[in-house]
């Protein structure tokens, strides 16, 4: 059973990532400028590795001192990261 469940959550998380790079690409080359493309590149990797530089300090902070509730407190991070970004990037589309 826990081989199973290991498996179920190894193929949710590449199926995270894909969705994941596909969708950063496709809106960061979608909404650039043409005469910034350099600028607009260069803020979105600034930003992955920005978030790449602090996931692995706050994830330690939240479980270590949080438990269980600390991986409540990142879903709700993902969450609310996650849920606005279809409605702006439908704004971002039409506006530019």
């Amino acid at each position: 059973m826990a081989t199973a469940v290991v498996a179920v959550a190894a193929l949710f998380h590449v199926a995270g990532e894909l969705g994941y790079v596909g969708g950063s690409w496709a809106l960061s080359v979608e909404l650039m400028r043409e005469d910034a493309r350099g600028a607009y590149q260069g803020a979105s990797e600034a930003a992955t590795a920005t978030v790449q530089m602090f996931a692995p300090a706050v994830f330690t902070l939240l479980l270590t001192q949080f438990r269980a509730s600390g991986w409540l407190m990142v879903a709700a991070v993902f969450l609310a990261c996650s849920v606005p970004v279809p409605a702006l990037a439908r704004w971002a589309g039409r506006t530019r």
